[in-house]
């Protein structure tokens, strides 16, 4: 009957009546010429006429109307739908689908046939489409969403709210309260318009800490209310605030910065390089850096340079390159390959110095008298075996001797004994040291010289100026308007003297003549004599009258004295306190999220109870793992998923448990569902919650994933994979079963639909579901990543080993594999035996 209601609603629209019509003017004319044409040019007419005449202008009308009819009440794929429509596939007789006016048609999902022809059952806005809404609804609330999702009118009013908006608006119930109160820039909005239309804004807020929120606000028109989406986006403005400062540094930095890619063609040159080379960044964008080449550096260096970076190496050296108006600068470079998140060289980055001035100075200091006789202070050069190979007139009168060289510079110079000459050498470094000659005090200046094979070492007697220098330090130390606390005290432990900080910090009027351990109980068994003969420098603290300070004490025994230095730290000391038991109540919290998410996964012995021989390796980067492992079975199947989240720790948690809850959604809503299919709603169902709307520059978070799902009576599996693989070994073969190249989530190259892959197991057959962390953890003698192609190698050695004990293994290679590096990633590695 409704068949019925749908057709005779065609048959009388108004464009199906217009065309047949036309038809049954055009047709019934031409056949009534055709076979009454004698009867109409001689007016012979009888009743017999009239009625053919009527047939001939009826038929073409019923035909054209039945033809338009049934054109109209069948759908072909890829066609665009001309009605709001349920449709029943004619193929299978089983999938029903929703197409909006103006939609695509798509294929059958069940059937697969790529020339579906479906048949309409209903019309306009129907109960399928009205239950899908109610699902959506209902999705958008769950209380495990991570990202803040509210509801309200068009007054304002908050209708729905879940904890993470809550927790947002550091509120513990948000129903029934304005949401004008807590992001007033809602009050600039026609809500209800915004409602009417349909429409969607995006608006950013603070909260009452300074997290930054973006909110999409959506309307709804069926449901007469606003649907808000809300993500913390502090994190992206304090990274694009990072990059900000970063650019700047490269274009404010004096040295020339030039990035190309990995050909070698430049993408970026900073304003340094403009300044030096005296090309503009638009003229050099594009091209490769061999225009700036002079012909002095060779062939081989440059064929040396290309196949250390293509390696991954750095390269260091100097060119001689020439600049825009012809002439020509030294430049000392660096230049570093930049690896791209699956270890590939992306770009390379070149820091650049013009050392044409440190170059030339250089040459004239070889060229220039490095031991003038006349000079007045000690000057004297040795080999990298510590003889001394030429001294002038002052060395020799420094040292008290007629001639040192021939000698070995550690027999004059004992404090030069720990020192390598042949490194100080050949990294041209420079040391300064202060040594007591003969009762006078020097400062030698050393320094390296790799052309010469020498240490060059200029000396100054420096005697006066450090006695000066004593004189000073003593009377500054007292310095009456000190705000520290300062005061000194003998070998008996008698204070000598202090300032007024130090007498108000004791609340004394005078603490000079009192002993340090009346005043510092801390202090009792304090060794003054020897603190100051050997001249100690220590470090401690002591409250005094509720005061926290820190005391720095130094022995100095050319007066004498302890002298001390004190500063109040109270509120550096509270404040340290209080860190520690905020990062106690993280940590604290972080152990419980750890705690809800083990509860959330399954349990090993439920595993175990669907395959007898079967292991899971889950070794989270930290506390908690954006890796998870799920599982659900009835009588006949078992689905198991193994997945990555997008981060580690507490953000990869967060998307783990998102992916868990729709994963049960999903299933339980059909447990029949395919496994392409599964994967096909999960991506809907998160780009939905976290607002994905596929724009390049938004946030790609989301997750990889292998689904199996194993029939058991029948061996029959059939897999699905967001860019991670599975491997089954029979009889000692590996065969790799790939994924799609896509994740679950917003990506640029989104095909429509995840693959099935059918696959017979037999007895024995072993599967291997994991996440990228096991083959991209870095180690080995040579600190590389340990590889998929290794991976594949370990599970066919040890394939002929129960389940259990290959986990062992794994495990054991994998933290010796590691060794002292860091666990760079979570790790989770599935298997099972039929």
């Amino acid at each position: 009957m409704k068949l019925f209601k749908i057709y005779c609603q065609v048959i009388t629209s108004k464009g199906v009546v217009k065309r047949a019509l036309q038809v049954s003017i055009i047709v019934g004319a031409i056949l009534n010429l055709i076979n009454q044409g004698w009867a109409i040019t001689h007016a012979d007419f009888n009743h017999i006429n009239y009625i053919k005449m009527a047939l001939t202008f009826l038929v073409p009308y019923i035909v054209s109307t039945y033809s338009s009819a049934k054109t109209r009440l069948t759908f072909k794929v890829n066609e665009v739908s001309s009605m709001d429509a349920v449709l029943q596939c004619k193929s299978c007789n089983k999938t029903k689908i929703f197409v909006n006016k103006g939609e695509v048609v798509p294929p059958c999902r069940t059937c697969g046939h790529e020339k579906t022809r479906w048949h309409i059952v209903e019309t306009g806005h129907n109960q399928y489409r009205q239950i899908e809404n109610e699902h959506e609804s209902m999705a958008l609330f769950a209380q495990m969403n991570p990202a803040p999702v509210l509801r309200f009118d068009v007054n304002g009013k908050i209708t729905q709210a879940n904890t993470a908006a809550q927790n947002a608006f550091e509120e513990t119930r948000l129903e029934g309260k304005n949401i004008s109160s807590y992001v007033p820039t809602i009050n600039n909005i026609d809500l209800e318009n915004l409602i009417h239309n349909g429409d969607i804004r995006n608006i950013t807020a603070e909260n009452q800490h300074g997290l930054t929120f973006r909110f999409e606000l959506r309307g709804l028109p069926q449901y007469g209310a606003i649907q808000m989406y809300g993500a913390d986006i502090t994190k992206v403005i304090a990274a694009r605030q990072e990059a900000n400062k970063f650019l700047t540094g490269l274009e404010q930095t004096s040295n020339s910065i030039m990035i190309t890619n990995k050909n070698g063609d430049i993408e970026y040159v900073n304003k340094a390089f403009e300044a030096i080379s005296g090309y503009k960044k638009e003229e050099v964008l594009g091209k490769n850096p061999r225009f700036l080449k002079t012909g002095h550096t060779s062939d081989d260096e440059y064929k040396n340079l290309w196949e250390t970076i293509s390696n991954g190496e750095v390269w260091h050296g100097e060119m001689l390159n020439r600049r825009k108006d012809g002439t020509t600068y030294w430049e000392s470079s660096t230049i570093s390959p930049v690896f791209d998140e699956h270890g590939q060289i992306d770009t390379f980055i070149a820091i650049k110095e013009d050392v044409t001035e440190k170059r030339q100075i250089k040459q004239e200091l070889r060229s220039m008298a490095l031991f003038a006789e006349l000079n007045p202070e000690p000057v004297f050069r040795f080999d990298s075996n510590g003889m001394i190979i030429k001294a002038n007139t002052a060395a020799n009168e420094a040292f008290g001797k007629d001639n040192i060289e021939g000698k070995q510079i550690e027999n004059l110079v004992p404090e030069l004994e720990a020192y390598s000459y042949e490194e100080m050498i050949s990294e041209e470094h420079i040391e300064t040291i202060e040594v007591t000659i003969h009762g006078k005090i020097f400062r030698f200046i050393m320094r390296g010289l790799a052309d010469y094979g020498v240490v060059q070492t200029y000396g100054s007697d420096i005697t006066k100026k450090r006695q000066i220098q004593k004189e000073i330090e003593s009377m500054a130390l007292f310095a009456e308007l000190n705000p520290e606390p300062v005061f000194r005290f003998n070998a008996e432990g008698e204070i000598l003297k202090s300032n007024p900080a130090a007498n108000l910090a004791f609340e004394e009027d005078d603490i000079t003549g009192r002993k340090i351990e009346e005043l510092l109980p801390e202090m009792q068994q304090f060794d003054c004599e020897q603190f100051i003969t050997e001249e100690k420098i220590e470090i401690m603290e002591a409250t005094v009258h509720d005061r926290i300070y820190r005391f720095i004490l130094r022995g100095l025994p050319d007066v004498g004295v302890v002298q001390t230095y004190g500063s109040d730290i109270t509120k550096r000391k509270h404040a340290e306190e209080k860190i520690r038991k905020q990062k106690q109540s993280i940590d604290s919290s972080i152990q419980y999220a750890s705690r809800i998410q083990g509860a959330v996964l399954p349990s090993i012995a439920r595993l175990s109870s669907r395959f007898s021989d079967s292991f899971v390796l889950y070794k989270p980067r930290d506390v908690v793992s954006g890796d998870f492992y799920w599982m659900k079975a009835d009588n006949s199947r078992t689905i198991v998923v193994a997945s990555d989240c997008t981060g580690h720790g507490v953000p990869g948690a967060f998307m783990s448990m998102l992916g868990v809850a729709l994963l049960n959604e999903i299933v339980n809503r059909n447990p029949a569902t395919p496994a392409g299919e599964i994967l096909d709603q999960l991506r809907n169902n998160l780009k939905a919650t976290l607002s994905q709307n596929d724009k390049k520059n938004e946030a790609k978070d989301g997750m990889d994933m292998s689904l199996c799902i194993i029939n058991h009576e029948t061996n029959a599996m059939q897999y699905a994979g967001a860019y991670n693989s599975i491997y089954l070994i029979r009889e000692g073969n590996l065969t790799e079963y790939k994924a799609d190249k896509m994740p679950i989530g917003a990506h640029i190259k989104e095909k429509p639909h995840f693959t099935s892959h059918d696959i017979q197991l037999e007895q024995n057959d072993a599967v291997y579901l994991l996440s990228d962390g096991y083959p991209d953890q870095f180690g080995g003698s040579s600190g590389i990543k340990l590889s998929k192609k290794k991976f594949k190698s370990l599970i066919t050695e040890q394939n002929h080993l129960p389940m259990g004990k290959q986990k062992e293994k794994l495990n054991e290679f994998f933290e010796a594999w590691k060794g002292d590096h860091d666990q760079v990633d979570d790790v989770l590695v599935m298997g099972f035996k039929v």
